[in-house]
């Protein structure tokens, strides 16, 4: 039996994995010194599609690294992407939310010139694709996605948000009623933090906004007034409208889907199957034409 890959709940209880092909490098952006971690795989190729994982509130790339089982690095390998993990500013992303106030929000950093520059820098030093460019996002991560898929010229050609629901309009600093970026939402019913039925994001006794039900989060996104029928997948429950997927596990906490992780028992259970694949499938379709 193989051991199952330890989630820490904070950056403060991470040791680094030894890895030679993760390099990590520093860009100032707006007088801020940001970092990212990224992987390169063995079979590199110009044009090469670029994913970039951004980690949840008090988190870092290392453990985002965790949390996915590793295998998006298996599957570059595999597929010849690049994945890149940036590192937020002092915790937080600022993800749009006015309800509370952290450095990043404090700053007004903007993150997608951040992810910009990433994706800039893959291109120019490994020849990677400035179009196949894809996000996935984890909780405070995951929202800062439904910022960046309202902006009016859309970096990424899709998005997989785990664990995150679309914000409430009254704390937001931007409008999103449909997306034109294709997104795959993964949330629990069991999730403790985002509540799945939406409500009070309340962290220590306060409020971090009020975010939309995972159902009404994805009725805003699609631009639908009705739920599509669910698919019964055994751990999970899958609903699609054109471009657009709903994931709802069954079972799961505020955790991300995998069979190789064991999390925090305060986050909740951990579902039994690979979403870290099923992200990638997704994309891969998005750049073959299906979606």
């Amino acid at each position: 039996m193989h051991l199952k890959i330890k989630i820490p709940i904070s950056k403060l209880e991470v040791k680094g994995v030894e890895d030679h092909r993760i390099k990590i490098r520093n860009i100032n952006v707006q007088g801020v010194e940001r970092t990212f971690a990224y992987y390169t795989p063995a079979n590199l190729r110009q044009n090469c599609p670029v994913i970039i994982a951004c980690h949840g509130a008090y988190w870092n790339h290392e453990i985002m690294r965790r949390a996915t089982g590793f295998d998006f690095e298996k599957l570059a390998d595999e597929f010849g992407f690049i994945i890149a993990y940036p590192n937020s500013f002092s915790s937080y992303w600022f993800d749009g939310r006015i309800s509370f106030s952290h450095p990043a929000k404090n700053l007004d950093l903007d993150e997608g010139e951040f992810l910009k520059r990433i994706i800039h820098y893959m291109a120019t030093v490994y020849g990677a694709s400035r179009n196949d460019v894809f996000f996935n996002g984890f909780s405070n991560g995951g929202m800062l996605g439904f910022r960046l898929a309202a902006e009016r010229q859309p970096i990424f050609r899709g998005m997989a948000l785990c664990c995150s629901h679309l914000p409430h309009e009254n704390f937001l600093n931007f409008q999103i009623d449909s997306s034109s970026t294709p997104i795959l939402l993964i949330n629990s019913r069991g999730d403790r933090v985002v509540p799945f039925y939406g409500g009070d994001l309340n962290s220590a006794g306060k409020s971090n906004g009020i975010v939309y039900s995972c159902y009404d989060t994805f009725l805003k996104i699609a631009g639908i007034s009705k739920m599509p029928s669910g698919r019964d997948f055994g751990e999970y429950l899958l609903y699609r409208d054109n471009k657009n997927i709903l994931i709802e596990v069954k079972k799961g906490g505020h955790t991300i889907p995998h069979p190789k992780t064991s999390w925090p028992p305060i986050l909740g259970n951990v579902a039994n199957f690979n979403s870290t694949e099923i992200i990638w499938k997704y994309f891969k379709k998005i750049i073959d034409g299906d979606i």
